[in-house]
């Protein structure tokens, strides 16, 4: 199956292709956020390293959200073009629980307290609380004192997630119990793409719309009231 993972949820950009040849990556940390004007490029020697052509394309997987407005809306245009171009099956997958999926096990008393987070700036973060694999809250734009009245502060707890390393002194004396802060640095095209095989069957047989977009948990600068 030739399958491309498209990662622009931040500042980082990574492209996976899984095709004949094996599972073959591109990443870069761009200066400026210019997301559009790279992934072309990187997909298609992604694609190439794999052993397929773009137009041969049997699934394209990008992030449904939360994550930068231009990030998502970027990756979203160039899988609907593949989409559109090759009739390949767009996936779209849930930001917050595809990171939550390396660290969820049903045996590991860390997972009963398990946060993931984006830092959203402003004070606040994208976040989304799990206990083992069950998703305890929807996915959250709040402060971060709002997360820790989530959590159990009794029991040990992984804080999992991209710009979480400024909140550490401030939070883990909340705790009664141990705590660990793990920047996620993973390529997060690669873990989109094993996500897509953990729940292959489900993410197939889901029926995604001709006019589905990112969802955007908070509102544009545009979208706002002009005072």
């Amino acid at each position: 199956m030739n399958i491309i993972s498209i990662d622009t949820i931040t500042n980082q950009i990574s492209i996976t292709a899984e095709g004949p040849n094996g599972t073959y990556t591109n990443a870069f940390s761009p200066k400026t956020r210019r997301h559009t004007e790279s992934i072309i490029p990187m997909m298609s020697d992604a694609v190439e390293q794999a052993g397929f052509q773009a137009n041969e394309t049997e699934i394209v997987i990008c992030a449904e959200g939360p994550g930068t407005f231009t990030g998502l809306r970027s990756a979203y245009a160039t899988a609907k073009a593949i989409n559109l171009k090759t009739n390949a099956k767009l996936i779209p997958v849930p930001t917050l629980e595809c990171m939550a999926q390396m660290f969820n096990s049903q045996d590991n008393a860390w997972c009963d307290n398990l946060l993931t987070l984006i830092d959203a700036k402003r004070n606040r973060f994208y976040g989304q609380l799990f206990n083992k694999k069950i998703a305890k809250t929807d996915t959250l734009d709040e402060p971060i004192e709002t997360f820790l009245k989530l959590c159990d502060l009794n029991k040990p707890c992984i804080f999992l997630g991209r710009g979480i390393m400024q909140i550490q002194e401030r939070v883990k004396h909340e705790f009664n119990a141990p705590v660990i802060f793990i920047e996620e640095k993973s390529v997060f095209s690669l873990s989109m793409l094993n996500f897509f095989h953990q729940n292959k069957e489900q993410l197939l047989t889901k029926t995604v719309n001709d006019y589905c977009a990112p969802v955007y948990i908070r509102k544009s600068d545009a979208e706002k009231p002009q005072k």
